[in-house]
């Protein structure tokens, strides 16, 4: 790592200290930009004529210095062609002393330099600074990109190394980079001076700064007083060699050049990049260059790339090798600057990229694959069928799956586009769709030319689904799945793919993994299964004969044992070969070298080869610190360094810790935290080989972890949870009996396959024969399924639920079993479920009615229904839910809509006669359709007020009827005994002995007379109204389902009085929420509508309609709106299952 990477705190003040005298702010017009100073009275800007407005003769501006206001006139700006679009201001009054910015000796700094950008972003009145690197290339000579943030007013700011010395400027933000995110753009120093270079104020700047003179070539910019000479020989001599023999050169050159180099120890040497980049720069030709290298034949394919860079243009890369594209890389960020038609690092890397995102895939096959006819077929029969859902290639470790998914993915013409994600990548979580997004983008940037991916908090999917447009295929891969399987909130990766297939309808995906992924669709469409086995035993022969095994009786040996998995294949034969024989060969051949070639990958993986058995102990813990460190596995530290060094070193082994716990640049930056998470697919691969290994060192782990744990206090869950964890992987019951704490159970359900038979059944037993286990596991199932809802991964559920099938009695996850099923449409198994599932909390029961009486009333079971519903309908029912609309509103809205029934309407509608034949007890007060009621009367053209406070039944009758609401019409006394307002009570009119008439209008009293009761207290009216009113700016969805229910109550003209003492008819409380709604709030019956007699334009003063409608007056608004609003039952019942509920 070079020590230019990072920022030396001294050189950084002084950097902070010049920019303070040097950089200004800059207003014109109104606009906003900044400046700096080049020398102590010319101010750099960006182009003048941008902000030119009222008066574009104008040439005066105004900048500020440290509150100081200056003023300054426009001498200089660029032609309009010019690439470099800048003007420069003379200070009008007085030069600032010692104001100007150093510049730097490097035309355009470096791949990778850490920069600073000095700025007035949003017209702030101080100085702000932003830190970022360099990212040269992509648009030329002359140009660089960098990482540091802006914002409006950054434009013009200057870019500086460390030591504060301008490297250039930045303009505009948001071009192509391989790295993604916003990329801020401008012109390099070396432009900057080469497009002034014949300019008036030329002499003034080279005056300044003791430049040479720039007009011929921006390019070699030089200081006068550099300590060593740039023509110096020797260092152009390394310059142009990736290496060097430091024997070749004289005593004298070799302490000079022993502190450039990055290893003066070694045989050969290498120049650092710095210094390379310094003497190149510094070179006054590229014929210097090219003597320097001479002709002596150097046998390095790095060299071979110098070389012909050296050789001059053409540089075409599609020419290179890929094997030389990573030197290309490095040697093009020495060069570019001095070499005019390289390519930019950023054109080399997409390249580069784009090689290798094929020649991957050969990787991944192997260049011996064979077989697999069948399995290739059917995936590209598969591949050519339009409605095809997912493909799920299923085997065990070894049997190839990722060789047969690489194998078909290189058949795919060049123009298709591949998405491979690799699971077993440290950056990829599968629970966090930004890491799967930027993955996905990366990827789309090296395949798709133009394509720049999404800034951060931008909405990705339309970008991304621009990319695939015009191509023929595309193929996502999602290999070795089981390592996301083991990430609890992994599904949060399907609503990742529905929103990317809704964008590339045509996307095909294919999930390969050890095991399935029960109930997977995507749009829809269910997963197809292709589990393999291994090698057919003729292919695995000819493989085995092609790699040198031609003895039969060891042929025979090796296929009947490896069983033609090709890992177990390639593992016999390494055996073979290192000198084993056919009789030494494990029986245990097709798992146990599996296991152990898996094993060998992943001890691999350790970077730091310090730590390789530090590494392979700690996989024996679950977690580590550094204080664990020290108390266990201290033998195990590696001489020299400390247990808290170790602790961070290893996390940046994210082969073996969780990436999440340890993110690379929060570690960078702050450290890696307390605590390390070891990764739970490893440790699953792993685990048994190191017992099959050293089994005495595993115990002893064990032993001292348990000790360890055991002599702390044990305040955390967690803590206790280890303990527990390393007694049982002991066999020590009562220990584990000892220490045990009922939260223990849900950390330890994942850890049940690293324990042995005896302690599984102990642990078994524990939780089940308590409860309190299975309590435990359904509180963090609840907190996890919670969690989820709220992000909309709907489809985890029924995968958090399927983890354990027991329940306690007050389980609060029965309530997502019967949703679960609900929504599978098993309606009846739903229903029965919460029926023979009785609690004892209050507040379990309560939401397991709730949900109950939706499904009933999804059933048409209005008795069932409004029986639970009549039991839910105090406000102290509800004291625990925190909401914005009252919960007990929304049962009484759910009890209004079990009143109506739209379809009982439409049928006499349908009546051939202008005069609807019911009898005399169904009025207008009884129905909801307003031309039904119109057909049966009409009403008091008063209004009539409803009183405030509560009434009975029959008093509330007698006053509508008094206020000629109601018609004056005699009532049986059979109906005057009806408790109407008893869930038990009748229905249906057939319920009623004593009622014989028309079924469907006296079916439509019943109702009516029901929903009228429902209103019977006037308080419970006034607050519905006003629930509705105080969000009629902004309605809800839930304000929206109360409001639905109060327009069922619209057929009589009734006054309301709100907390205002203002009085509302029905239609002005429900008119804001009726000009919101639309056909698309919910789907509408238009069938049912067209019969109701609504109009074909429902919203006046919109161009929201529902075409075929016929016309009809105003008073229809309030049936559509009726029809149209959201279900109150299923907006409580996401209230109280935590599922988000959509705005309206």
């Amino acid at each position: 790592m070079d020590d230019a990477e990072f920022f030396e705190v001294d050189e950084l003040a002084r950097a902070l200290h010049r920019a303070r005298q040097g950089v200004v702010g800059v207003s014109r017009f109104g606009r906003h930009a900044t400046g700096w100073l080049i020398t102590d009275d010319l101010v750099v800007i960006p182009d003048h004529r941008a902000w030119a407005d009222d008066d574009p003769d104008d040439s005066l501006f105004f900048c500020r210095l440290q509150g100081d206001g200056m003023p300054a006139e426009l001498v200089l700006t660029a032609p309009e062609q010019s690439e470099v679009s800048i003007s420069v201001l003379r200070l009008r009054d007085a030069p600032v002393p010692g104001g100007a910015l150093n510049l730097s000796s490097s035309a355009s700094g470096r791949w990778g330099q850490p920069i600073l950008l000095f700025h007035y972003p949003l017209a702030m009145e101080s100085l702000r600074v932003s830190s970022g690197e360099l990212h040269n290339g992509g648009q030329g000579q002359g140009r660089l990109m960098h990482t540091a943030k802006v914002g409006p007013g950054s434009a013009g700011g200057p870019i500086t190394d460390a030591r504060g010395f301008v490297l250039g400027m930045t303009l505009s933000t948001s071009i192509y980079t391989v790295v993604p995110g916003p990329v801020g753009v401008g012109p390099t120093i070396g432009a900057i001076l080469g497009q002034l270079g014949d300019s008036a104020v030329a002499r003034e700047i080279r005056d300044r700064h003791n430049l040479v003179d720039t007009t011929k070539t921006h390019t070699t910019i030089v200081k006068l007083n550099r300590r060593m000479s740039p023509f110096d020989t020797a260092l152009l001599y390394a310059a142009v060699r990736w290496t060097f023999d430091p024997a070749a050169l004289t005593a004298r050159e070799r302490e000079q050049l022993a502190p450039l180099v990055t290893d003066s120890a070694a045989p050969a040497w290498t120049l650092r990049s710095a210094e390379r980049e310094k003497a190149v720069v510094a070179a006054p030709s590229l014929g210097v260059l090219r003597g320097a290298r001479d002709n002596d034949e150097i046998d390095d394919p790095r060299q071979a790339v110098i070389d012909r860079i050296l050789a001059g243009p053409p540089y075409r890369l599609d020419e290179v090798d890929e094997a030389a594209l990573p030197y290309w890389l490095q040697a093009v960020r020495w060069f570019g600057p001095v070499l005019p038609g390289l390519p930019s690092p950023a054109e080399v890397a997409r390249v580069l990229e784009r090689r290798r995102h094929r020649s991957r895939l050969t990787a991944i096959a192997g260049p011996g694959f064979r077989g697999r006819d069948a399995e290739l077929g059917l995936l590209r029969s598969w591949l050519g069928q339009a409605q095809a859902g997912p493909m799920v290639v299923t085997g065990i470790g070894g049997i190839g799956k990722s060789a047969l998914v690489a194998r078909f993915a290189s058949e795919l013409p060049a123009e298709a586009l591949l998405l491979w994600l690799d699971f077993d990548r440290a950056d990829l979580a599968p629970d966090d769709a930004e890491s799967v997004t930027a993955l996905i983008a990366g990827q789309l940037a090296v395949q798709v030319d133009g394509f720049v991916p999404p800034a951060a908090g931008d909405d990705p999917w339309e970008a991304l689904g621009a990319a695939f447009a015009g191509r023929p295929v595309a193929l996502m891969v999602l290999d070795g799945f089981e390592v996301a399987q083991h990430v609890r909130e992994h599904g949060q990766l399907w609503p990742v793919l529905e929103r990317l297939g809704d964008q590339v309808p045509g996307l095909k995906v294919i999930v390969s993994g050890r095991s399935g992924v029960p109930g997977l669709a995507l749009h829809r469409r269910p997963a197809a299964m292709l589990p393999l086995t291994g090698l057919d035993r003729a292919e695995a022969a000819a493989w085995l004969r092609e790699h040198g095994v031609t003895d039969q009786a060891v042929l025979d040996r090796v296929l009947d044992l490896a069983g033609g998995i090709p890992l177990a294949l390639r593992l016999a034969v390494r055996y073979l070969r290192s000198g084993g024989t056919a009789a030494d060969l494990p029986t245990t051949l097709p798992k146990a070298m599996v296991e152990g070639l898996l094993y060998t990958r992943i001890l691999e993986r350790v970077m730091d080869p310090a730590l390789m058995l530090i590494a392979r102990d700690a996989l024996v813990l679950r977690r580590l610190t550094p204080e664990l460190i020290d108390g266990v596995l201290a033998d195990r530290i590696p001489e020299g360094l400390t247990a808290a060094e170790v602790f961070e070193r290893l996390a940046y082994e994210l082969a073996l810790v969780d990436a999440r716990g340890a993110d690379p640049l929060t570690v960078a930056l702050d450290g890696p935290g307390s605590e390390l998470a070891l990764r739970p697919e490893v440790r699953a691969a792993t685990l048994a080989l190191l017992e099959t290994d050293d089994p005495d060192r595993v115990r002893v782990i064990d032993e001292r972890t348990a000790r360890w744990y055991a002599e702390r206090p044990l305040t955390a869950v967690a803590d206790r949870t280890e303990l527990v964890y390393h007694l049982l992987r002991r066999d020590d019951f009562a220990g584990a009996a000892e220490f045990w704490a009922d939260g223990c159970a849900p950390l330890l359900d994942q850890a049940r396959d690293e324990l042995s038979a005896e302690a599984r059944s102990w642990l078994r037993r524990r939780v089940g024969g308590t409860g309190a286990g299975l309590g435990a596991w359904e509180a963090d199932a609840l907190a996890r399924l919670r969690s989820a809802l709220a992000r909309g991964v709907d489809r985890a559920v029924p995968e958090i639920l399927a983890e354990r099938s027991g329940r306690t009695d007050d389980s609060p996850l029965v309530l997502y079993d019967a949703w679960v099923l609900a929504e599978r449409g098993e309606q009846a198994q739903a229903r029965d479920l919460l029926d023979r599932s009785y609690a004892r909390d209050e507040l379990v029961m309560r939401d397991r009615e709730v949900l109950a009486a939706w499904l009933a009333a999804r059933a048409g079971d209005r008795p069932d229904a409004d029986y639970r519903l009549r039991e839910l309908a105090r406000e102290a029912t509800w004291q625990d839910v925190s909401a914005p609309v009252s919960p007990a509103l929304l049962v009484w809205a759910g009890r209004v809509r079990l009143t109506v029934d739209l379809a009982a309407e439409a049928e006499l509608l349908r009546g051939s006669s202008a005069k609807v034949h019911t009898p005399q007890l169904l009025t207008r007060a009884h129905v909801v359709s307003p031309r039904l009621a119109d057909r049966l009367g009409r009403h008091s053209t008063s209004a009539v007020e409803i009183p405030s406070l509560g009434l009975s039944l029959g008093q509330f009758r007698h006053y509508l009827t008094l206020t000629g609401a109601l018609p004056r019409t005699s009532s049986p006394s059979w109906l005057r005994r009806m408790r109407w307002d008893n869930s038990q009570g009748p229905w249906l009119a057939s319920e009623i002995p004593e009622w014989k008439t028309n079924a469907t209008a006296a079916n439509l009293t019943v109702l009516g007379f029901r929903r009228w009761t429902l209103v019977a207290d006037g308080l419970l009216l006034s607050r519905a109204c006003e629930e509705v009113l105080s969000t009629e700016h902004l309605p809800t969805a839930a304000s929206a389902a109360i409001g639905g229910a109060l327009a069922a109550y619209h057929s009589l003209p009734l006054l309301f009085p709100t907390q205002t003492r203002a009085l509302k008819t029905i239609e002005q409380v429900i008119h804001p929420l009726y000009r919101r709604t639309g056909p698309n709030q919910r789907q509408v019956d238009l069938s049912l509508a067209r019969e109701l007699g609504l109009s074909s334009d429902l919203l006046a003063g919109s161009n929201v309609s529902l075409p075929g409608l016929p016309e009809i007056d105003s008073s229809g608004k309030t049936i559509f709106l009726h029809l149209a609003a959201p279900d109150p039952l299923e907006i409580l019942f996401r209230l109280v299952a935590g599922l988000p509920v959509e705005e309206w």
